[in-house]
């Protein structure tokens, strides 16, 4: 028998967004984080981590039925 883990993602959660994210400045300078819950109102920075073990996840209408971790590509848009 085989163990399996399903992984709950930010992605695919209905109570969180896209953090507000600028394209000219660094990491450490972003207005928010790349994931936020606004699951109690307000905009709380969030991580796949925690999503992962969060008890009141729950999957986004356009994601159910779909695999619940997809992967992410962080790059600039350009190469220099």
């Amino acid at each position: 028998m085989r163990n399996t883990t399903t992984t709950h993602a930010a992605a695919n959660c209905q109570s969180t967004r896209l953090g507000y994210r600028l394209s000219s400045v660094g990491e450490s300078q972003q207005p928010e984080n790349l994931w936020v819950c606004v699951r109690d109102g307000g905009r709380r920075a969030v991580s796949d981590d925690e999503c992962a073990h969060c008890a009141r996840w729950e999957a986004s209408d356009d994601t159910k039925g779909m695999p619940l971790a997809l992967p992410v590509f962080l790059s600039p848009i350009w190469r220099g």
